[in-house]
């Protein structure tokens, strides 16, 4: 079977896989490629939904299941910008006042979604807010201001530029011990 598959794709019958902006798939591109309309950040715990954070809300800390520092998991989702699927640095901080807690700096290729609710959105994942030299109980309980910026991954040397910033006061909740 194997045999098969890749004798018809040397000689040109298999067919080519859809580009991820609708390509030969016949559908329209999703709203997410088009740079009309306000540049608009969300950002939710990874397994929460869109515009549930807010000022007071509990933000579950943890320890990874393979062991180091505590992390709070996240996802954005970024809409206004056009066709930015080549690459994005985010950049998430958790501080209580002047004292930096938490940090993630990170480059990251997100999706394109067209899947309701996200359709138009490009999706990012994966963005797991640590906190190095913490442990839970330094944690559990503490006010801070959650942030997150967005923008093109800088070229080497320079400066990293946000082009959309989102944040939020939440109350740390450690989970687990």
């Amino acid at each position: 079977m194997t045999r098969a598959v890749l004798a018809l794709a040397s000689l040109g019958c298999a067919p080519a896989p859809p580009a991820e902006t609708g390509g030969d798939t016949g559908l329209p591109a999703p709203d997410c490629l088009s740079d009309a309309g306000p540049t608009r950040l969300e950002v939710a715990l990874e397994s929460g939904a869109f515009g549930a954070l807010g000022d007071g809300s509990a933000v579950p800390v943890s320890y990874p299941p393979q062991g180091g520092a505590p992390y709070t998991p996240l996802a954005y989702r970024l809409t206004g910008l056009g066709d930015v699927h080549l690459g994005q640095r985010v950049v998430a901080r958790a501080r209580d006042g002047a004292e930096e807690l938490g940090v993630i700096e990170m480059d990251l290729r997100p999706i394109c979604s067209n899947v309701p609710p996200n359709d138009g959105w490009w999706m990012g994942f994966g963005v797991h807010l640590r906190y190095d030299g913490l442990g839970l109980d330094a944690l559990d309980g503490r006010s801070v201001a959650l942030t997150v910026d967005v923008g093109p991954v800088p070229a080497t040397g320079a400066l990293f530029a946000p082009v959309a910033s989102w944040g939020t006061d939440v109350v740390l909740d450690a989970v687990g011990g």
